[in-house]
């Protein structure tokens, strides 16, 4: 169902890149550095998406987060950055989105949003990794 959900959002997603996006994201480290964006910025935009998405909430703003927290470290702190953790921050409205499945999205999540643009996958292998998730465990 989330995977379902993730399939859709990237059909938009590869048509408009994130950061021509008209509203506001959480500022990729990179860019607050270098003041440059490039694929792997996009990267880490998407990973906030997904982050988003497994969580519910909003990526910078929440009344959860600490002051100058975005969603990004606050989901790292929460779970230190281990994917079994995620039931910890997940959003109670994807009860029946099975623990595999939520693992798997906030581990893409994670590669995604790491610090270093380097050290993230690109969109390609980013679908690749969502696209693979073993169908025996993507069923009810």
């Amino acid at each position: 169902m989330l995977l379902d959900l993730i399939s859709f959002f990237w059909v938009v997603f590869d048509e408009v890149l994130i950061s021509s996006l008209p509203f506001p994201l959480t500022l990729k480290p990179e860019y607050v550095y270098t003041l440059k964006v490039d694929e792997k910025s996009d990267v880490y935009s998407f990973g906030v998406v997904l982050l988003e998405l497994v969580t519910g909430k909003k990526s910078v703003g929440d009344c959860e987060f600490e002051e100058g927290m975005n969603i990004a470290g606050w989901a790292k702190m929460i779970t230190k950055s281990a994917k079994e953790e995620v039931w910890r921050i997940i959003d109670p409205r994807l009860s029946n989105v099975r623990m595999e499945e939520a693992m798997h999205i906030f581990f893409v999540a994670l590669l995604c949003i790491k610090k270093q643009s380097v050290r993230r996958p690109t969109m390609r292998e980013v679908v690749h990794l969502l696209t693979d998730f073993p169908k025996s465990n993507a069923s009810h």
